[in-house]
Order: C-alpha cells, then sequence, then structure tokens
C-alpha cells in the first residue's frame, strides 16, 4: 500500500511537490478526449460541440483545481492550450464557410463567439468560490486556521480577511500561496458579491462579473 501511495504521489507532484508532472498528464489526457470526440462527432453546430466540450473535456482540466492550480506562466499556458486547440477548430468547422472568410480571429474573441470563459478565469472563480465556502462554513474546515480576521475602517464596518506572514523571505514563499492569493483577492471583490447568502449565488454573481479586471489579474 505504502508504495502504490508513493507512485500515486509521483504522478502527481514532483521532488519539489510542485504539481506540473499532473497539469502535463491531465492536459494531455483532455487532448486526447477532445480529439476523439472531434474525430467521432460531425457536426457543425457550435452549440453542441461546446456542450460535448463542458461534458467530456473541462472536468478533467479542473477537477480539484484548487488544489493544484499554478501560478506559473508555463502551466497556465499548457491547460489553456486545450481551449485553444478547441475553439480554433471548431471555429473553421462551423463558422468559416458561414462568414466566408479564413481569417482566424484571436483567442479572446472565440471565447467570446461560443460564449466561454478562459480556464484561467474558470479556475480564479473555482478559487474564490471554494474559499467563500469555508467562510460561510459550507465545508468541515475553520477559516481562523488559514486567514486572520482584522477590522476594517469605521465607514465600511466588519472584517478584513488577511493572510498572517512574518519575514521577507517568508512574504515571497507564500504570496502565490493558495490561501494567501486568495485573501488578496477577496479584499477587492465588491460588498454585495462578498455578502451572499450562499457560495451558488456567490458564484453565479462572479460569473457575470469580469473578474479578472476586477482582480487586476493578466488574461492568457
Amino acid at each position: 500500500l505504502f508504495v502504490k501511495v508513493i507512485n500515486l504521489l509521483k504522478r502527481l507532484v514532483d521532488e519539489t511537490l510542485n504539481f506540473g508532472t499532473h497539469i502535463e498528464s491531465i492536459s494531455k489526457k483532455a487532448l486526447s478526449t477532445l480529439f476523439i470526440i472531434l474525430r467521432n462527432i460531425h457536426c457543425c453546430d457550435p452549440g453542441i460541440m461546446v456542450k460535448l466540450y463542458k461534458t467530456y473535456v473541462l472536468p478533467q482540466l479542473e477537477y480539484a483545481s484548487p488544489i493544484w492550480n499554478h501560478h506559473l506562466k508555463k502551466h497556465i499556458q499548457i491547460l489553456e492550450k486545450v481551449q485553444k486547440v478547441f475553439t480554433r477548430i471548431v471555429f473553421f468547422k462551423c463558422f468559416r464557410k458561414a462568414k466566408r472568410t479564413q481569417t482566424l480571429p484571436p483567442y479572446q474573441a472565440r471565447l467570446k463567439l461560443l460564449k466561454l470563459k478562459s480556464l484561467k478565469e474558470r479556475r480564479v472563480i473555482n478559487d474564490l468560490t471554494f474559499c467563500f465556502r469555508i467562510l460561510r462554513k459550507e465545508v468541515k474546515l475553520r477559516a481562523s486556521k488559514y486567514w486572520v480576521f482584522r477590522p476594517t475602517g469605521l465607514r465600511s464596518g466588519g472584517f478584513g480577511i488577511d493572510y498572517h506572514i512574518t519575514g521577507r523571505r517568508k512574504y515571497l514563499t507564500v504570496f502565490n500561496s493558495f490561501f494567501f492569493r486568495v485573501a488578496r483577492w477577496l479584499r477587492l471583490l465588491p460588498s454585495d458579491v462578498m455578502s451572499s447568502s450562499n457560495s451558488r449565488i456567490f458564484r453565479k454573481k462572479l460569473i457575470k462579473m469580469d473578474i479578472l479586471s476586477v482582480l487586476n489579474i493578466s488574461d492568457v
């Protein structure tokens, strides 16, 4: 059993506990699934293609993403490549003949055309939603274990969320860690979003927002 656990961990993380190996693995599996769908489904309806993509490919790219979501650009691009390939093929398959054009629109334009969000934006929403569930006690995790709550100004009232760290060296180590970065993001959200009664409503509000712009996060 111990050997099996060690082998499983090797497939998820490297010797520095980096999830790069896992990210490359799920990207390859998602691409394989995507090509199987595109090879066997002969359909020019973009709505159907998007539904198939969301049903069979997206779950592979997002399962438990708050655990392994990474800040390195190379890992973000490895994941985003899957959706870039999908939007490119679907555009040429479903829209090129209708628009009589050979020009491929930029990635962001293709996302808008297919009513999709970038994978990076979806992972940010997943991170925020998971931490909001902790704050609302919807999961069995204590918020005080991960964050420090400080009183805000008298005008705004309530409490602000923070991540307690000491020393510059430690700061650089944890700056991009999960609970630290989400604490930064939560402080930037509008009060009407943070006052949502449950995580379902909270997530719906995030989806309607241009969340990357609100959080000052560069897009892919």
